[in-house]
């Protein structure tokens, strides 16, 4: 026995083949939480009446007792469509996904695509083929117990948008970025945040020229204890927000490298960094800073800090700027 569901093709896509569409979830007659897998099972002769293809080959499918979803086409592969938006998002009980069968060469919009899967321990994305992708944010946002990501394979040069890419993978212990073109991205809020196991990260190979808001994120990284951003560029950096707020465990921080002549928001940028003994900031410009709420507030073992830089004529908001800093 099996749940059953029609999806009529909307005439999207003209192209040929078999493509999968991107409603194909909205109209699942069940809890999305009585999902525990997905697999695609392509040659497949099965026909039924349940055809979610958006292109001129069907792709049947089939909801078992178990939870499993089951896609079946006579295609060697499915592509998924330019906006993939939350297309396997949410299945908050799923163990499994074999993405292997998946075509990725026509997608755009990968935006929370993975999010919310909460009970995914593994994640194969090394097949995908990214290179028409612009929108990353909130990719594997919330995948919970997935342990390792392989995204050496990202082409990534046309990602305008990485917020929230890893948000809150919290068990992740390492992460190889090292090959992520970042030149075109705007925004990396929260691009990191609740990773809570990291313990390092090299963002050397970052092109940050174009970024001007990195809002939280580190922000939760409580297992932090380097990272290298030597090579950050941050002349259009206008948000630093709870950049490192919560940072638990980072001993040092060198921002050396950073200009900030573009800098307006400093709410809370290093709030809670706990382990923190010394911070040089004298190469930071902050005469267009207007927030400085709680910026090293709870940083306990922050002793010595210069900031005879620190310009604050245009700064309005300066509440609890150092509380509980040990500051002399």
């Amino acid at each position: 026995m099996f749940f059953v569901v029609l999806l009529c093709a909307t005439g999207l896509y003209a192209e040929s083949g078999a493509v999968l569409s991107s409603l194909w979830q909205k109209q699942l007659n069940v809890m999305p939480n009585m999902i525990t897998s997905i697999g695609v099972f392509v040659n497949s002769k099965e026909i039924s009446n349940i055809n979610v293809s958006e292109g001129s080959t069907p792709i049947y499918l089939e909801i078992t007792d178990d939870g499993q979803i089951r896609f079946m086409t006579e295609s060697n592969e499915i592509y998924l469509p330019e906006d993939c938006s939350r297309l396997f998002a949410d299945f908050e009980n799923l163990v499994s996904i074999d993405l292997s069968k998946f075509n990725t060469a026509n997608v755009k919009n990968m935006s929370y695509l993975f999010s919310n899967n909460r009970s995914l321990e593994s994640l194969d994305v090394s097949s995908f083929n990214t290179e028409k992708v612009e929108k990353m944010s909130h990719l594997f946002d919330c995948c919970f117990k997935v342990t390792s990501l392989d995204v050496s394979n990202f082409k990534t040069d046309s990602v305008t948008d990485m917020s929230g890419m890893f948000n809150y993978c919290m068990t992740l212990p390492s992460l190889d970025v090292s090959n992520l073109n970042t030149s075109k991205v705007t925004t990396m809020d929260a691009m990191f945040s609740g990773c809570k196991a990291l313990t390092f990260l090299d963002l050397t190979s970052f092109d940050t020229k174009n970024v001007t808001s990195m809002r939280a994120m580190f922000q939760y990284c409580e297992g932090l204890q380097s990272v290298d951003l030597s090579s950050f560029n941050t002349e259009n950096l206008q948000i630093m927000g709870f950049m490192f707020s919560d940072c638990l465990s980072l001993k040092s921080l060198d921002l050396s490298s950073f200009r900030t002549k573009a800098l307006k928001n400093m709410y809370s940028t290093f709030f809670r960094c706990e382990s923190l003994s010394s911070l040089d900031l004298t190469s930071f410009y902050t005469g267009n800073v207007t927030d400085m709420t709680g910026l090293f507030c709870s940083c306990v073992k922050l002793e010595m800090l210069d900031l005879s830089n620190f310009n604050t004529e245009n700064v309005t908001y300066m509440l609890d700027s150092s509380g509980q800093c040990n500051l002399i």
